[in-house]
């Protein structure tokens, strides 16, 4: 499959034939640590149940801010907006600015707005799904998945205080298939450092199938594709919540780099989908230790409780 402009917009149909959960999601993140600000934004369109769900989970300042909202799916007051909106309920708006190089992520709800863009750094990386799909016909995570790191500028306003914001982040988008009921658990890594961008995963079932693994590097002038990743240590704090971790990956060409993740904050992400599971949003600190780079980002940990 070749991305086209029109894979950054919503896709209006999808087989209805099968009740399985189709979904569509976007999702941005940025860190600026200067700024002392950070967070994630997410829509979770959800097809079979005809609602979307829309987050903002940050922190401001150094103050922990989120916005939760379902709405009905179709939301035909979407017309009403301009025609780069991919979705909107009015405070939280995501837009496509001109495809796989300029996007908005809008918030305004009176006493906190933000306005912040994000421009191409790398080219996307369109994931490879046959991992996702196991010879049972499983379709646990069927999807057209692709991520893309980001440089993101704006300024975020709380009251009459505004700060100004200019960082890295990074985005993806993904449809299909996606039903979390078959999951065990994942380990699922985005790194923003000064010259690349690293995105890898571990995805493990609940069902005995093989872990699935993927990822990638960006630079400037190309992408390289991770084959394999190991879970090599993870250390917990006194309340059992994971902030030291060990990752290593292997690359197409056979290179093999260790990683080290320390978290600076956790941030509480609350996980629909009726699943019991203890998420942990981490930003984190890394280290390429082969190479001494550094970078920000999040280690993010999914794991469903017993």
């Amino acid at each position: 499959m070749k991305l086209q402009d029109h894979d950054e917009y919503l896709h209006l149909g999808y087989p209805r034939e099968n009740l399985s959960p189709w979904k569509e999601n976007y999702y941005f993140n940025f860190i600026d640590t200067t700024a002392n600000c950070l967070g994630i934004f997410h829509v979770s369109i959800q097809r079979h149940k005809g609602t979307a769900i829309l987050k903002a989970i940050c922190v401001l300042d150094g103050n922990s801010f989120s916005y939760i909202n379902e709405i009905e799916w179709p939301l035909y007051a979407g017309k009403n907006l301009s025609d780069s909106v991919v979705i909107s309920d009015g405070v939280l708006t995501f837009e496509i600015l001109e495809p796989f190089k300029r996007h908005r992520v809008l918030f305004d709800d009176s006493s906190t707005r933000m306005n912040l863009i994000y421009e191409k750094r790398f080219d996307q990386y369109l994931y490879s799904n046959e991992g996702f799909t196991d010879n049972h016909g499983d379709k646990a995570l069927d999807v057209v998945h692709y991520e893309q790191g980001m440089s993101v500028n704006g300024d975020i306003s709380i009251g009459s205080t505004i700060t100004k914001i200019s960082c890295l982040g990074h985005r993806d988008h993904t449809w299909g298939f996606r039903d979390e009921q078959n999951l065990g658990g994942w380990n699922w890594i985005a790194i923003q450092c000064d010259n690349s961008t690293w995105n890898f995963y571990q995805l493990r079932r609940n069902n005995g199938s093989p872990n699935s693994v993927a990822g990638f590097i960006s630079y400037k002038d190309r992408n390289e594709t991770i084959i394999d990743v190991q879970v090599i240590d993870i250390q917990n704090n006194v309340d059992g919540e994971p902030v030291f971790c060990d990752y290593r990956v292997k690359l197409e060409s056979g290179t093999v780099f260790n990683i080290s993740a320390e978290r600076f904050i956790r941030m509480p992400i609350p996980f629909g989908g009726g699943v019991p599971v203890i998420h942990h949003e981490n930003f984190s600190n890394f280290l390429i230790k082969e190479t001494g780079e550094k970078g920000v980002g999040i280690d993010e940990h999914m794991i469903v409780s017993t």
